[in-house]
Formats: structure tokens, C-alpha cells, sequence
């Protein structure tokens, strides 16, 4: 068995090393969510309203380009405050950084994803 270890000059797969997140975690970030929608009422659904009227902007200037070369077009994104960003980090480092927990908080959370 090779062991893995972290050498922090390059990408690991942190899901590996850390595991992925379970229902506790799920319950624990919908809780965090929550606590600042209270703090700052509206701010996230104001947020996600811009961040997805941006993006369809940027749809329609791409439409013509993707015609033309396959293969462009956007891929899903987040859109959360830079506040509750850094809360959900707090509490989860490796959140927004591994590919597999990020996957993981898009689909729990489908209401921050902007673009399918």
C-alpha cells in the first residue's frame, strides 16, 4: 500500500485524504447558509440574480463563436458572497478546492450553481 502524503507544491485529490462529506456536513453548511441570509437579508438572492443575468449575457455574445468553433461554451459556476465563501472555508478547507467536494457542494446546493 503506498500512503499519500502532502507535500503542498501541487494538486492532490484531498477527497482521498480527507474523505468526501456526509449528511452532518450537508446539515452543518445548510445551518451556516442560513445564519447569513439572517445577517444579511436578500444579499444572496440579489447576488445570484446578477451573477445569472451576467451569465446570459455572456451566453448570447458566445452563441455565435460556438457555431463557428465546436466545443465552447460555458461551464457550471458558483455564485456566493465572499463572506459565506470564506465561512464554508473556514469550516471546510478543501470545500471549493477539491474537484470532488465541489461537485459534492453543487449538487447539495444547486440554488449557488449560475450556469448548467
Amino acid at each position: 500500500m503506498v500512503q499519500k502524503t502532502y507535500t503542498g507544491d501541487g494538486p492532490d485529490d484531498w477527497s482521498e485524504i480527507v474523505g468526501m462529506p456526509d449528511e452532518w456536513d450537508e446539515r452543518n453548511i445548510a445551518t451556516l447558509i442560513k445564519k447569513y441570509e439572517k445577517r444579511f437579508p436578500g444579499q444572496i438572492e440579489w447576488l445570484l440574480k446578477d451573477s445569472r443575468a451576467e451569465v446570459g449575457e455572456e451566453k448570447r455574445a458566445l452563441k455565435f463563436v460556438a457555431k463557428e468553433e465546436r466545443g465552447i461554451g460555458l461551464k457550471r459556476s458558483l455564485s456566493l458572497p465572499s463572506a459565506l465563501i470564506n465561512e464554508i472555508k473556514a469550516a471546510y478547507p478543501t470545500m471549493f478546492r477539491d474537484k470532488r467536494h465541489m461537485a459534492w457542494f453543487m449538487k447539495k446546493f444547486p440554488q449557488f450553481v449560475v450556469e448548467k
